[in-house]
């Protein structure tokens, strides 16, 4: 596992339905930001589904290939 600190801004690529970010969760907490890329709809639908259903407000989801996927800035972590 990446050496994550509370804060911390991780991206996932090809998250998928969002199966690591209780763990990711965890490491960054809630001041954290965790952003998810897929390029599947049904996949984000899914992940947005379960973000909603933990409640965390500090996960971004985007429908972006992984290629063409252009980072922020300040990104601690890429998985």
């Amino acid at each position: 596992m990446m050496r994550l600190r509370r804060g911390a801004r991780v991206v996932e690529l090809g998250c998928g339905t969002g199966s690591n970010f209780s763990l990711l969760e965890q490491r960054v907490g809630a001041e954290g930001r965790l952003i998810g890329v897929d390029n599947s709809p049904e996949m984000l639908a899914l992940a947005r589904r379960r973000v909603e259903d933990s409640g965390w407000s500090n996960v971004e989801l985007i429908e972006s290939d992984i290629v063409a996927y252009e980072f922020p800035a300040g990104i601690d972590g890429v998985l």
